[in-house]
C-alpha cells in the first residue's frame, strides 16, 4: 500500500537536521516552520500572512527573523547582509536602465527582487503546511437533546497545541516547535481519543471526492 503523500511530506523534508530547514532564507539558516512562527507572524500582522499591507524588505527580514526562533523566544534577529546586497544590486540595475523606456505598471528592479524573495519565503511556509485527508464524523445527539450554541473559539494554534499536549503529554516547547504538517497529523489522531470518529480517506475515497462539485467536498476542521 502506498504511503499517503501528505503524511510523508509532513515528516520528510530533505533537511537531514532535526531543527533546521534544508534551505536558507535571505542568507541565514531558519528553523522548520512551526506553530510558534505562525503565531508571531499573525500577531505582527505580517503581509506574508495576508494582512493586505505592502510587502517590503523589512517585512521579509522580520519574517525570516521569526523563522529563526525557538518556542518562547521573541527576540527577532533580522538578517541584513543579503537584503543589503540585493537592495544595492536592484538600485544599480535601476540606474543602469534609467534611459530605457518602461511601462508605468512594470515593477522596478527592487520590487522584482522583493517579489522573488517573498516567493521563496512563502514556499518555505508551504513546505510545512500539510494537513491529513480526513473528516470528523459527529456522534448523533441523544433523543431530545439540542446542540449547544457556539461559545466562541480559541486561537487555532492554541487548540492544536492543547489537543496534542493533552493526548501525548509532551512538553510545551516540543509541541510548539513541531513542523505544522506533523502538528496537523498528530492533532487529528488526538481527536480520536476525545471520542470523535475520524475517517482517514483512502485512495478510492480521494478519487471519488475529486469528481464531486466543490460544495459537496469535505472541509477540514
Amino acid at each position: 500500500m502506498a504511503v499517503d503523500q501528505n503524511f510523508a511530506a509532513a515528516w520528510i523534508d530533505g533537511a537531514g537536521d532535526l531543527e533546521y530547514a534544508p534551505t536558507r532564507l535571505l542568507g541565514v539558516r531558519v528553523r522548520k516552520f512551526c506553530l510558534w512562527h505562525r503565531l508571531l507572524l499573525r500577531v505582527l500582522q505580517s503581509p506574508l500572512m495576508g494582512s493586505g499591507e505592502r510587502v517590503d524588505f523589512f517585512a521579509l527580514r522580520t519574517a525570516v527573523g521569526i523563522c529563526r526562533l525557538r518556542y518562547g523566544d521573541c527576540t527577532i534577529r533580522r538578517p541584513w547582509l543579503v537584503p543589503a546586497l540585493l537592495t544595492t544590486k536592484a538600485v544599480l540595475a535601476s540606474l543602469l536602465s534609467f534611459r530605457r523606456r518602461v511601462s508605468p505598471d512594470e515593477p522596478n528592479a527592487l520590487q522584482r527582487a522583493i517579489a522573488a524573495q517573498a516567493e521563496v519565503i512563502l514556499e518555505h511556509f508551504g513546505d510545512y503546511l500539510q494537513e491529513p485527508d480526513a473528516s470528523i464524523i459527529p456522534h448523533d445527539l441523544p433523543k431530545g437533546a439540542t446542540p449547544q450554541a457556539p461559545m466562541g473559539s480559541a486561537p487555532a494554534e492554541l487548540e492544536i497545541a492543547c489537543d496534542i499536549i493533552g493526548w501525548a503529554h509532551w512538553p510545551e516547547w516540543k509541541v510548539w516547535e513541531l513542523p505544522m504538517g506533523k502538528a496537523n497529523h498528530y492533532r487529528t489522531i488526538a481527536l480520536r481519543t476525545r471520542g470523535l470518529l475520524v475517517d482517514f480517506h483512502n485512495e478510492e475515497q480521494k478519487a471519488f471526492e475529486a469528481q464531486l462539485p466543490p460544495e459537496f467536498k469535505h472541509t477540514k476542521d
